[in-house]
């Protein structure tokens, strides 16, 4: 199965670099050829960056899962358990999220914050909860906010169906999540 999704990313890495689709025309060669390079060049990265960017793999792997928690888990919540969220708002949230943990700063890579919050110490790290409270909370509130708007815009028509680029809304869709009418 996963060979599958690997010849459509090579496909469509070449087809993107091409600037035209080439569907059926591409060889098995050419895809085993550029997944083999893909891997070798994530590969490099990733060892680079944990040969000298932290101490240790240890806190490339809490930064890793510090990201996940702000950036994916409100996206997680969202299309489990609140209804009507669409690509729209999860776009703003892994946005929003993503900025405001940038700019929260992460001493493990060297990067210094840039927003200051509450009971920040000169000395130390920020000791306010930023992940939890501002980071992971706003990501998630405007993943909500976001899709709600972005139905409401295109249910009323206010935004025509031409601008709905990721094709979240179609008028099949938004007709057939209506309640019926009663007689």
């Amino acid at each position: 199965m996963h060979r599958k999704y690997s010849r459509g990313f090579t496909v469509e890495l070449i087809a993107t670099i091409r600037n035209k689709d080439i569907g059926g025309e591409l060889a098995v060669v050419n895809c085993f050829w550029v997944i083999q390079v893909s891997v070798l060049v994530v590969g490099t990265l990733a060892t680079l960056m944990g040969l000298t960017v932290a101490d240790s793999v240890y806190s490339l792997f809490a930064l890793c899962s510090d990201l996940v928690y702000v950036v994916l888990f409100p996206q997680l919540c969202c299309v489990t358990y609140v209804p009507h969220t669409n690509t729209y708002g999860s776009l703003a949230g892994y946005v929003l999220g993503l900025v405001l943990r940038v700019l929260e700063g992460e001493p493990v890579i060297g990067l210094q914050p840039t927003i200051k919050y509450p009971y920040y110490p000169d000395v130390h790290d920020q000791m306010f909860p930023f992940r939890t409270l501002l980071a992971m909370a706003c990501s998630f509130v405007d993943i909500v906010v976001v899709s709600y708007l972005m139905r409401y815009l295109f249910k009323k028509e206010i935004l025509p169906m031409s601008m709905d680029f990721p094709h979240c809304f179609r008028d099949y869709d938004l007709k057939h999540h209506e309640k019926p009418k009663k007689c």
